[in-house]
């Protein structure tokens, strides 16, 4: 019968041979064949069971209406027959993935199996499609291996995002955090940075007015993550639009606090530059190292009194790198009290590609007020950027743009040069080192934005808002352990995601079935997670029992027993009795076994073969012997008889 699809509802097909049965529960039966048996001159239908109904219309589906009628199951389903080729690289390794972390039985403890099997389904196509767009989930995950029973289409993602509980998005977050938690063996310092998307939806009620990336003026939607130094992804928050920085910040650290984690400090990007975020993060007593932004009165001093000093000067060279640095404790802001301790930084590389970039950008804008002023446009404006070095003259009756060698000079002394804030005195080796940590983190951050549309928020719901970001967020979870094992092999994340995705099972004969083709680097990934060439077999197997409800058996020869095969029973009787090593006996009696002329109940054994008196017994009704089919004796197609 095969597997039934119960989560799947669809119309009875109204042609001729369909039948509902009468007994519980409610097979819907269809004639498969008729068989015209000749001797007993009757058709036999041959009938099988299609599914199990759920009124007099409608059933649950099985594996047989699936293959019966292939095209109301692809109108169901949107799916188009059962590959042949299914990937299972990807999905291998993200179940070992979450095993490991705990990541799918938070899910399930949230969500339910169903939806958090549907929700990794998701994750998945995310990661391998950087993606969070639903319209194309069926047809680039048709032939991948999945978590879920179904496959599923963009309108079931869109119900399932609509309908998910902001209070259960709010339990994932809790359980996950608790966990990350748990895990850590000592303070953390985590690294909090934070965004905003354009929202083009008006149902949304957390979007609204702010300092939009886009400078655009349209709604927004703001978000925090926070990632430990190494990259794990451990939280994230929603938020309205217009709510600054500081704020966000509190509720994410009051929420890791009350989840059990020990802050060690905070890594921030120069967004989080404030007053009043240094603030809150003193009467907190968190540490904090904050890139800053501006130039503040405390960055001013210090530009001043050491910005040409360490410049390519090896008193100031930060052992182990290129870098060059002066630190000094002096107040940051003028309205905020109390001193900071205030690392300058010179990146002579940094400052060479970034001169290199203004200066190319620069001449691009030139050109094109050039070519604007010959063209004859009368109001020519310089781009807001390059307002302080260019100026549009005009000599002798010509206009032309000039470079304002001075202010220039000043932006390519500026260039290199970056500062960082700290709430304790680190050196600047040690500053750099935890700053530079942030790495990991911005690579999650610039997969999350790609995930998340670009910068742009186009569903219409604020619980699909919610859903849209919780899944970027496991997906990223996911990816960072992508990631740990691409450092391990020497290898780049993406590197390891299209080697997973490349490994494949064939369905054989009804029966998937994986081939040993894997490179070194397929075997590598799967031995860095503690596994062997074998688990991908076991991940074969039980995708077959799940199509077909059991574990089928495989072969690959003949039936029968081989030559070499002598197991049977022994004729010894006693303690003996059932031991291996003798020669298989042919079925039947044994020789010299006779049966008895009577049966159990007194009544004479008849003798095997037809009765007498049937149309195929020896003697006749009247004990006559029964002619022999074929030509009488004589005639002339007797053989025996000569025709002359």
């Amino acid at each position: 019968m095969g597997k039934v699809y119960k989560d799947l509802t669809v119309e009875i097909p109204s042609i001729t041979g369909i039948t509902i049965s009468h007994k519980k529960p409610y097979a819907v039966m269809y004639v498969l064949q008729i068989n015209y048996d000749a001797t007993l001159r009757y058709a036999k239908q041959d009938r099988t069971i299609i599914g199990y109904a759920t009124d007099n219309k409608h059933m649950h589906p099985n594996d047989n209406f699936r293959k019966l009628f292939p095209k109301s199951w692809e109108e169901a389903t949107n799916e188009k027959g059962k590959p042949i080729v299914k990937h299972m690289g990807l999905y291998a390794a993200v179940k070992l993935i979450c095993q490991r972390d705990d990541i799918q039985s938070i899910l399930d403890q949230t969500f339910g199996k169903e939806t958090g099997a549907d929700l990794l389904d998701f994750a998945m196509h995310s990661i391998i499609n950087h993606t969070s767009a639903a319209e194309s989930f069926s047809s680039l995950m048709r032939e991948r291996l999945l978590f879920s029973n179904t496959l599923r289409n963009d309108d079931y993602f869109s119900r399932l995002f609509k309908s998910m509980e902001r209070s259960k998005i709010f339990e994932f977050r809790k359980l996950w955090a608790e966990h990350c938690a748990l895990k850590s063996e000592r303070k953390v310092w985590l690294c909090i940075d934070g965004s905003n998307d354009d929202c083009h939806s008006k149902g949304v009620v957390i979007a609204e007015k702010g300092h939009a990336k886009s400078h655009l003026n349209v709604n927004i939607v703001s978000f925090t993550y926070a990632v430990t130094t190494t990259g794990l992804p451990v939280t994230f928050e929603l938020y309205r639009g217009g709510l600054v920085d500081a704020k966000a910040m509190r509720t994410i650290i009051d929420f890791l606090k009350q989840t059990g984690f020990d802050l060690a400090g905070v890594i921030l990007d120069r967004g989080y530059c404030s007053a009043k975020c240094i603030q809150f993060l003193r009467d907190e007593q968190i540490p904090y190292k904050i890139m800053v932004k501006g130039n503040c009165t405390g960055v001013s001093n210090i530009i001043k009194e050491f910005g040409e000093v360490i410049k390519m000067n090896a008193k100031y060279l930060v052992e182990g790198t290129s870098l060059f640095a002066a630190q000094k404790k002096t107040q940051l802001f003028a309205d905020l009290k109390g001193d900071d301790f205030i690392t300058l930084f010179y990146d002579y590389k940094n400052a060479g590609e970034r001169i290199d970039d203004f200066l190319n950008k620069m001449y691009r804008e030139m050109e094109r007020i050039r070519q604007e002023l010959s063209n004859g446009k009368e109001h020519v404006a310089i781009a807001s950027r390059f307002s302080s070095v260019l100026k549009i003259i005009e000599e002798e009756g010509k206009t032309d743009v000039i470079i304002l060698t001075e202010e220039l000079q000043k932006i390519i002394d500026d260039k290199g040069l970056y500062e960082i804030v700290c709430s304790e005195p680190f050196t600047p080796s040690e500053i750099n080192k935890m700053y530079v940590s942030r790495k990991s983190s911005e690579t999650q951050y610039m997969i999350l934005k790609t995930q998340l549309g670009y910068g742009v928020v186009r569903v219409e719901l604020t619980s699909s808002v919610y859903a849209k970001f919780m899944l970027a967020f496991l997906s990223s979870i996911i990816r960072f352990k992508l990631e740990e094992v691409a450092k391990k092999t020497g290898k780049q994340t993406t590197s390891i995601i299209r080697e997973l995705d490349l490994i494949e099972m064939y369905n054989l004969n009804g029966v998937y079935t994986h081939v040993h083709n894997e490179t070194s680097t397929q075997l590598n990934i799967f031995e860095t997670l503690g596994k062997d060439h074998t688990y991908l077999d076991a991940i074969a197997k039980d995708e077959n029992k799940r199509l077909k409800g059991v574990e089928p058996k495989i072969t690959y020869r003949k039936t029968g027993v081989k030559k070499e095969e002598t197991e049977t029973l022994d004729k010894t009787e006693g303690q003996n009795a059932g031991t291996l090593g003798q020669q298989r006996k042919k079925p039947g009696p044994k020789p010299g076994f006779k049966h008895t002329d009577t049966n159990k109940d007194g009544s004479r054994r008849a003798k095997p073969g037809p009765k007498a008196g049937s149309h195929m017994g020896k003697y006749k009704k009247d004990g006559t012997l029964r002619q022999k089919p074929g030509p009488k004796s004589g005639s002339h197609h007797d053989k025996s008889t000569k025709i002359n």
